[in-house]
């Protein structure tokens, strides 16, 4: 991290110094005509124009270089950095030595080159102060070079002149150390800033990603669960199936018609689980059953079994519910025993009839399962509790397993068998 904050700063820092140099390049092209103007009549003319020219070459050498690009790592900014000061130091010696060396040595003459450079060197600290080596690069090859022609001279007055460009020096490094210390702390915060910016970025990249591979393995591992879930609900029903179809062999070798009726009922209520596991591996949702349409295919199933040979009839109306597997089988095993006793007991030996089957769901979401019939009635001795017998005492079990109630009301005619479950 800390290195790349160093590049960042230093980066800003070089554009800083590209974004002033171009009007800095103008202002000495600018003073160099000036200067060339004022001694044109005084100074050799190969003189003047070879200075001349070379401040117009190297400034336009500067002006071409400053827009080549630059790699941003910390070895490229670093040798940028010094083609700058490089620039600079050069810039500033064809100023200080050539105005120093070339040029004519009368006082006023001297005054008005001391304050071009003096006026070059503030310049400089305005635009290199960001990048210091460079503003030093330029300060001490622009004024050295006049301070030390000046205080040769050894005439108080050029001392004088010397004492003050070289405090005048000391000033503008102070002042660029200053600017330079300020604009790099805030630039090295700002990096700082910027580089912890984006390693939250990266690290809330490398977050989602995670997330997502985890999320993807979770729903492969899901669909995996759900394929073998549906696989083992296809067996069970299988299974279930060939215990139905092995109750029925086995009915059709018994003789005793009291045992040929248990086996019938026991078959039913086989039949009546398989269809609870055909359904979950045929839809969905697996885990809950739909058990409006899961009864109006148990009650066919037991009218096209029992009922039609005596000529008698479900009908079937049921609401949209899921319900829970385990909650479903229970139900599923209830609503069997029920409508088979009504097919079988509720008319009269040879009587058509209809049985009733309503399943709802009630605003507190309580379950309702209601088998009724129109036909003889209850005996006075049966009762929905344990010990009337093994289907009541089966149905009174599995309701209290499901926590709810069994009511048995006694019509005018027929009868109506009431079961309430909490959802």
């Amino acid at each position: 991290m800390a290195k790349r904050v160093a590049a960042d700063s230093l980066d800003a820092q070089l554009e800083m110094v590209r974004r002033h140099l171009p009007v800095a390049l103008v202002v000495n092209v600018v003073n160099s005509l000036i200067v060339t103007g004022v001694f044109a009549t005084t100074m050799p003319e190969t003189s003047l124009g070879l200075w001349l020219g070379s401040i117009l070459g190297l400034s336009g050498l500067r002006a071409t270089l400053q827009w080549r690009g630059v790699g941003r790592s910390l070895g490229h900014l670093a040798r940028r950095l010094n083609e700058l000061a490089a620039g600079a130091a050069l810039s500033g010696s064809l100023w200080g030595i050539g105005l120093t060396v070339l040029f004519p040595e009368p006082l006023l003459d001297r005054l008005f080159i001391a304050f071009v450079l003096g006026g070059m060197a503030a310049g400089a600290v305005v635009t290199f102060a960001p990048a210091l080596r460079v503003c030093l690069a330029f300060l001490g090859p622009c004024l050295l070079p006049l301070v030390a022609r000046l205080a040769g001279e050894g005439s108080p007055i050029y001392l004088a002149m010397a004492g003050l460009l070289l405090v005048f020096g000391a000033a503008l490094t102070g002042v660029a150390w200053l600017l330079n210390r300020w604009i790099r702390s805030n630039l090295e915060l700002q990096a700082e800033k910027t580089e912890l910016a984006r390693e939250l970025i990266e690290a809330l990249a490398s977050l989602e990603r995670r997330v997502e591979e985890c999320t993807v393995a979770l729903r492969h591992a899901l669909a995996d669960k759900e394929l073998l879930l549906r696989e083992m609900n296809h067996r069970v029903k299988n299974s279930l199936q060939l215990v139905a179809s092995m109750l029925s062999l086995r009915e059709h070798l018994v003789s005793d018609p009291t045992a040929r009726a248990h086996l019938v009922e026991t078959q039913a209520q086989v039949e009546s689980i398989a269809r609870v596991h055909q359904h979950l591996y045929q839809k969905d949702e697996i885990g809950t059953v739909e058990f409006g349409h899961y009864l109006r295919d148990l009650c066919a199933d037991l009218s096209r079994s029992l009922g039609n040979a005596q000529g008698r009839t479900i009908r079937v109306e049921a609401a949209t519910v899921e319900l829970p597997v385990d909650q479903a089988i229970s139900l599923a095993l209830i609503a069997t025993e029920l409508i088979t006793n009504a097919l079988k007991y509720a008319y009269p030996p040879g009587q058509p009839g209809t049985i009733d089957v309503c399943f709802a769901e009630d605003e507190g979401a309580d379950r309702r399962l209601i088998v009724s019939d129109t036909g003889v009635g209850l005996r006075d001795d049966v009762e929905p509790e344990p010990g009337s017998g093994f289907g009541m005492t089966l149905v009174s079990t599995l309701v209290q397993q499901l926590r709810g109630q069994i009511r048995a009301d006694r019509t005018t005619p027929g009868c109506r068998f009431v079961i309430s479950v909490p959802g």
